[in-house]
């Protein structure tokens, strides 16, 4: 369990993140609307963790998370930011910031990068590592920026990125509603670092379970709302015909993309 303090200067996405962090187990030390008053509340409350919006009026929170860090260099700070600030995340990264959090903020997305905040202790040479790989769209693993189902012990697909040329996304047997939304996180990790095709790989599955293929659709909208291509393959003709009767694959148009190869 940690004990965070959260920086935002929305009421209802402060009360948001202390949900997801009391239903995690955390402990909320405090709150703070601007990037100020954070900084001296991390004074008064040492927290483990801070979780800190970067978009706040009078001190933002680049600002504040630099103050903190030079107050103390071990702080651990994520910062939360829109899918198009790419640049300022990576500013902040190279400030001082542990890790990052892309809006909409979700309790999988706060459980994932929590943990590996908490678990990492990253040194300086590693943050700007993890700067510079995202500069350069790099998404292998590595403990600075994990991508796939490193942080699960029996994970139910994997994730490779294929030399740059796209990323493939083989799904397991035991996907669950759960794991899809852990895998919808790693493809928008993907797609910030500027990866654009995807090719989803069901092997031999002859099922999934509708709200796991539900969310599968909801992440191949989301690929295509960035301008991305999304391919898919199944090896059982039985598979392919769920999906292709399948209301939320024919609307996000994995219905339409899919293909049986080696099939039977």
């Amino acid at each position: 369990m940690a004990k965070i303090l959260i920086v935002d200067d929305s009421l209802i996405m402060r009360r948001s993140m202390a949900g997801i962090l009391q239903q995690a187990g955390h402990d909320v030390a405090a709150e703070a609307d601007n990037g100020a008053i954070a900084c001296e509340l991390y004074l008064k409350c040492k927290p483990d963790l801070v979780t800190m919006d970067l978009a706040m009026p009078d001190m933002d929170g680049m600002e504040a998370m630099r103050r903190i860090v030079a107050a103390d260099p071990g702080a651990r700070i994520i910062v939360i930011s829109a899918f198009d600030d790419k640049e300022k995340i990576l500013q902040a990264i190279r400030s001082g910031a542990s890790h990052f959090i892309i809006k909409p903020v979700t309790y999988d997305k706060v459980v994932k990068v929590i943990k590996t905040v908490m678990e990492t202790d990253l040194s300086l040479e590693q943050r700007l590592m993890m700067a510079e790989r995202l500069q350069a769209g790099e998404t292998g693993p590595a403990p600075a920026f994990p991508v796939g189902p490193a942080l699960r012990e029996t994970p139910s697909y994997v994730l490779e990125d294929k030399h740059g040329k796209f990323i493939h996304i083989i799904v397991k047997s035991g996907m669950d509603a759960a794991q899809a939304e852990h895998l919808a996180t790693d493809i928008e990790d993907c797609l910030f670092t500027g990866h654009r095709r995807f090719l989803f790989d069901f092997g031999s599955l002859e099922h999934l379970p509708a709200d796991a293929l539900a969310q599968i659709c909801l992440s191949v909208a989301s690929i295509q709302a960035e301008e991305g291509q999304v391919r898919a393959m199944a090896e059982s003709s039985e598979f392919i015909r769920l999906v292709q009767n399948d209301a939320n694959a024919k609307a996000s148009g994995l219905a339409n993309v899919i293909r049986l190869v080696g099939g039977r």
